[in-house]
């Protein structure tokens, strides 16, 4: 019997995600042999034909290499980023913490979405400016931002000048404003055509979503961001700190914020 329930998706492409998923998590290293076709269709229940095309999948993206009479093996030339760590600074909030390389798709007005206008506390239907970026290391795609920020904000900043400076630098020295605070949620979703293109990914890969409003001084939110990274090239570490000294059975500190 097949472990794969949804018979709408093709049997191939759910045990390619799979497999993709399982090697931008680190279950499978870089350089470690991935499982033979034989032991692949027993533990799923599929056809060899079925490993084959999904395993071929993986081998066009650069995922695996295939070894004559060796098996599939993990590509050693997978990067992986050094995992940002998150401090609860509104630093960590604005900022990625790596060299990277930014093109600008595109910068433009539009009418505000009932869900954007709640997130930049303005009317829906009120112009706001929307900036889609995408972020490389080296040359490779691996995250994709779109962002909203009020119409008077936006108007005066270029997209020349968002090619050379951050959007919160510029924010900062064009209308004296002073970053305070900002509010995150970290999800997962999956990607959609456009997406996958832009990232260089297939349709339906897993993706680290991060949405977020950024507030100056005023408590005005100034930016609204939905950001979209590859886990094969991105992932989060959040540093915990246990306070015993008042309570010593007491949980992890943190600090509960959320937003949808």
């Amino acid at each position: 019997m097949s472990h794969f329930k949804d018979k709408s998706v093709p049997l191939y492409f759910q045990l390619e995600n799979l497999l993709r998923g399982q090697i931008q998590l680190g279950d499978y290293k870089p350089g470690q042999a991935l499982p033979t076709e034989d032991q692949l269709t027993k533990s799923y229940g599929v056809s060899r034909a079925t490993v084959r095309k999904a395993l071929s999948a993986l081998e066009q993206d650069g995922l695996i290499i295939k070894k004559t009479g060796k098996g599939s093996y993990v590509s050693n030339k997978i990067k992986m980023l050094i995992p940002m760590k998150l401090s609860g600074t509104i630093n960590d909030i604005i900022g990625v913490g790596i060299k990277t390389n930014i093109k600008t798709l595109r910068f433009d007005i539009i009418a505000s979405s009932s869900h954007v206008a709640e997130k930049l506390a303005v009317e829906p239907e009120i112009p706001v400016c929307r900036i889609e970026r995408l972020r490389f290391v080296e040359r490779t795609p691996f995250s994709h931002l779109l962002m909203y920020i009020p119409y008077d904000l936006g108007i005066n900043i270029s997209k020349k000048e968002l090619q050379k400076s951050s959007l919160y630098s510029l924010l900062e020295a064009k209308y004296d404003l002073k970053i305070t605070h900002g509010y995150q949620t970290i999800d997962a979703t999956m990607a959609d055509s456009r997406v996958a293109s832009l990232l260089q990914v297939s349709i339906c890969s897993p993706l680290l979503r991060i949405k977020r409003i950024v507030y100056d001084i005023m408590n005005r939110p100034i930016q609204y961001a939905i950001i979209l990274y590859r886990p094969d090239l991105y992932n989060y570490r959040v540093e915990l700190v246990r306070n015993t000294e008042s309570q010593p059975h007491s949980n992890w500190d943190h600090t509960p914020a959320s937003f949808m």
